[in-house]
């Protein structure tokens, strides 16, 4: 800190043993789906979760409505994604590199 300066925290802050709660809703029925405690956040956390959700009915056509967290938007979830559908993953291009 520097006189004037407003105090600012450090970016690595400490967990104390804080728990990340996956908590999928079904809109059309209320359903709270395939719910997980996890120590941590993330990408594969993330797409094991959306596995174990889609696990629940396969065939249901999932739609997921997301924010933009970057585990939402991460390489993990987009191959896991692409290899359901059938797309080539050698089509899917590079990670952070525009086509």
């Amino acid at each position: 800190m520097k006189p004037g300066q407003v105090e600012r925290r450090e970016y690595n802050y400490k967990r104390h043993g804080t728990t990340c709660l996956f908590g999928n809703k079904n809109v059309a029925t209320g359903e709270i789906v395939a719910p997980k405690l996890n120590a941590t956040h993330t990408e594969e956390d993330f797409a094991e979760n959306i596995k174990s959700i889609v696990a629940t009915d396969p065939d249901a056509g999932w739609v997921f409505v997301l924010d933009n967290l970057n585990t939402h938007l991460s390489a993990t979830l987009v191959i896991l994604v692409a290899m359901w559908c059938g797309i080539p993953l050698d089509s899917l291009g590079k990670k952070e590199k525009i086509m």
